[in-house]
């Protein structure tokens, strides 16, 4: 399914670049830029159904290093990115969709609140990772609407900050599929976006 959509409706795409360079010099760069959208979110798309249909194998492994190499490579590209010195917290997941979990969460920290300070604990059976940023917030009634597919708030339409609306869904799904969840609250400055994981059998803390 996933190789069918890819081809079904990239094929179109491929042909209307093609066509686009017939086009008069005044609408070709808007044309263009219309058909790098349309690939982007179907890269999501597909994307978003992979991780739903396809979980990869599981690690025992301390979720603090996979955290702390996310905000290294953040900071290595100049993000404002801090990381507060946190426990040890193993956690049996998959590397590569815990990491583009937090990932995105960081990500958005810095998109919509210039800059993200990220902490990590332990809440008896749970790993907790929280990612804080310095933002204007969201209204109450946004916080779960968020993680809607492909729904954008309309701070986030009137930023002219590219976006599909599959970030925070790509979260949430991630981290229910291994038994923990995604959820926004409002902090004293911004959001805070945290993400719960179940700990490793034989760890959980008091």
């Amino acid at each position: 399914m996933l190789g069918a959509i890819s081809h079904d409706l990239r094929t179109p795409l491929t042909r209307l670049r093609f066509r686009i360079e017939d086009a008069p010099d005044e609408l070709r760069e808007g044309m263009l830029a219309e058909v790098d959208e349309m690939e982007k979110m179907i890269g999501s798309v597909l994307a978003f159904i992979r991780d739903a249909s396809e979980p990869g194998s599981r690690e025992t492994l301390d979720l603090y290093s996979i955290v702390e190499d996310v905000v290294d490579d953040a900071v290595f590209v100049g993000k404002r990115v801090t990381l507060e010195s946190g426990v040890r917290a193993d956690v049996e997941v998959d590397p590569l969709g815990i990491r583009r979990l937090m990932t995105n969460l960081v990500e958005n920290a810095v998109k919509y609140g210039d800059s993200a300070q990220v902490r990590l604990f332990t809440d008896r059976h749970e790993a907790v990772a929280e990612v804080h940023d310095n933002g204007p917030g969201l209204p109450e009634d946004e916080l779960e609407r968020v993680f809607q597919p492909f729904y954008r708030t309309p701070s986030a339409h009137a930023s002219n900050k590219h976006g599909t609306g599959l970030g925070l869904a790509v979260c949430r799904s991630i981290a229910r599929a291994h038994g923990g969840d995604v959820r926004l609250s409002c902090g004293e400055r911004g959001l805070v976006a945290q993400v719960r994981l179940p700990l490793a059998y034989g760890t959980a803390t008091l």
